[in-house]
């Protein structure tokens, strides 16, 4: 479990932590092998993939993302047409767009760390739409 220090709600402009409760809906034994602080700024490295990358119109293609770099809490949006600007049209790893006119479109993923530790990152993939059948 890795949770960012900026997410711990006190005394504006603390800067260190004194205690961390762990809590559970029931009754049982917890063992805490290791409690460490890990400042990670490791940058995230997104992975974008879509199946189809040549779709027909009214072909529901299958947009993911794959993240790494570190722990990360993520807000993901997807923009599929970057053409008309950028729009958060889709949120979440694994979504489904639909093409209804030909052409070559754009598809960008962005990613927000919640926690504020790391910087937003964003990734593109092209996909080609042709006319129906």
């Amino acid at each position: 479990m890795s949770i960012p220090l900026s997410q711990f709600k006190g005394i504006e402009g603390a800067t260190s932590l004194r205690a961390v409760g762990v809590f559970a809906d029931q009754s049982d034994v917890f063992y805490l092998g290791r409690l460490g602080l890990l400042i990670d700024r490791t940058p995230v490295e997104i992975v974008v993939t879509a199946e189809p990358l040549v779709a027909r119109a009214d072909q529901l293609i299958d947009f993911s993302v794959e993240l790494r770099g570190g722990p990360i809490n993520p807000e993901i949006f997807w923009d599929f047409d970057e053409a008309d600007g950028i729009q958060q049209e889709a949120v979440g790893a694994k979504v489904k767009y639909l093409y209804k006119e030909p052409g070559d479109y754009l598809a960008t993923c962005t990613v927000r760390d919640r926690g504020g530790v790391k910087p937003e990152a964003s990734k593109s993939i092209g996909i080609r739409v042709e006319a129906a059948a």
